[in-house]
């Protein structure tokens, strides 16, 4: 009967040394987000970088929409904003040469978002879905740089559009000040509502761990 268990303990430690031989990329592969065992590769999850883009919540095709997203949209409103450079403006004038240069930045902004979106994209598209939280994880300031260049250019593309407004309305001041009223509450909606989704009150915000 001793000779008969010898071979069972030696099948269990020969899987107990295998399990523990096990490469951080495959125990990854086997790791449920809502686990509460130590994160592969990791000593503890307090090792894990802190921020926006969580790597217990970030999954490969959520990340490629948000990137695809912010691509689209910083290329819309670029493309708003490079007609307004365009038009017949007369530099010798301060309002013209203000809505130029607001012009000019949303361009430069919603183009650089959009490129940027390309560029991570492409790269977010060679991971694997294992590897796509942890990368996310690493670049978190990375991933949040379109979206910032894409919150400046819009701004400064609604910027410009009140300014121009306003000059080509100055004939008629009663509709020139009901454009500049409703082109302030355009701009004031739009910080608004993204300072708004910063907030506990409707951003989400992880529940605390007990």
């Amino acid at each position: 009967e001793l000779f008969a268990m010898k071979p069972a303990r030696q099948h269990k430690a020969d899987s107990s040394a295998s399990e523990s031989e096990q490469s951080p990329r495959d125990a990854s592969r086997n790791y449920s987000p809502s686990s509460k065992d130590e994160l592969p590769g990791r000593s503890s999850k307090a090792d894990w970088p802190t921020g926006k883009w969580s790597p217990l919540v970030k999954d490969r095709q959520r990340l490629m929409n948000d990137i695809l997203n912010t691509g689209v949209m910083g290329a819309l409103v670029g493309g708003f904003a490079l007609s307004t450079l365009q038009s017949n403006l007369k530099m010798e004038k301060g309002l013209d040469v203000a809505i130029y240069l607001t012009s000019f930045v949303g361009v430069h902004a919603c183009t650089c978002s959009a490129v940027t979106s390309a560029l991570l994209y492409r790269h977010a598209n060679s991971l694997s879905d294992p590897d796509t939280s942890c990368w996310a994880a690493r670049h978190s300031v990375l991933l949040v740089l379109p979206m910032m260049k894409f919150a400046m250019g819009c701004i400064s593309y609604l910027l410009s559009v009140v300014l121009l407004s306003f000059r080509d309305l100055a004939p008629v001041p009663g509709w020139q000040m009901l454009a500049l009223i409703i082109g302030l509450m355009s701009m004031t909606m739009t910080i608004g509502i993204g300072m708004l989704l910063e907030t506990p009150l409707l951003g989400y915000r992880p529940p605390r761990s007990t």
